[in-house]
């Protein structure tokens, strides 16, 4: 299984690095500690939300390969009732007494249903995948501006993080619906 990897480590060094030696603006010291200690609990939140949106979208995406790897199985033995129905059809024609070439498009009926299903679960595993893929994707943007909200002290980056949290959450509670 391939797993997203979040740049936290390194974010989290430039975090504590800041929080340390703080910064030249204009705002208070009290102001900066309250921005950046913030900052750093967002961060370790989002980047908790990431790692779990990464396991989701990994499961689902391992889940989706092994119900497509079911459908395929059960389509290769849907054509080979198919052949053998063929084969029972010009047996009969011959007169030979063999299973009927009906009885074989029963079991391709049955089999037909089968792989529809595993196709299904497997298109629904792959939306699910994405969804969650998606989720860390947004997390991932989001630590990074909460980084670069720290360094620069400029809490619009701040916001902007926060909403592209907001959004990722948004895609992990609409997983669950998929």
């Amino acid at each position: 299984m391939e797993e997203s990897e979040s740049p936290t480590e390194h974010l989290q060094e430039e975090i504590q690095h800041a929080a340390t030696h703080g910064g030249g603006h204009n705002e208070s010291a009290e102001s900066r500690a309250k921005l950046i200690s913030t900052s750093a609990l967002l961060s370790a939140i989002v980047a908790v939300l990431a790692a779990i949106s990464s396991l989701m979208s990994g499961r689902y995406a391992n889940e989706a390969m092994i119900e497509q790897i079911k459908s395929s199985d059960q389509w290769a033995h849907y054509q080979a009732k198919s052949i053998k129905a063929s084969i029972a059809e010009l047996k009969e024609n011959l007169g030979h007494d063999t299973k009927s070439k009906e009885d074989y498009r029963r079991d391709q009926e049955a089999i037909r249903e089968k792989a529809e299903e595993a196709q299904r679960a497997s298109e629904h595993n792959l939306r699910q995948h994405e969804s969650w893929a998606g989720a860390v994707t947004f997390f991932q943007v989001s630590i990074a501006l909460i980084a670069i909200t720290i360094l620069t002290r400029r809490r619009r980056f701040f916001a902007l993080a926060i909403s592209l949290s907001v959004v990722g959450l948004v895609m992990m509670v609409r997983s669950y619906f998929l």
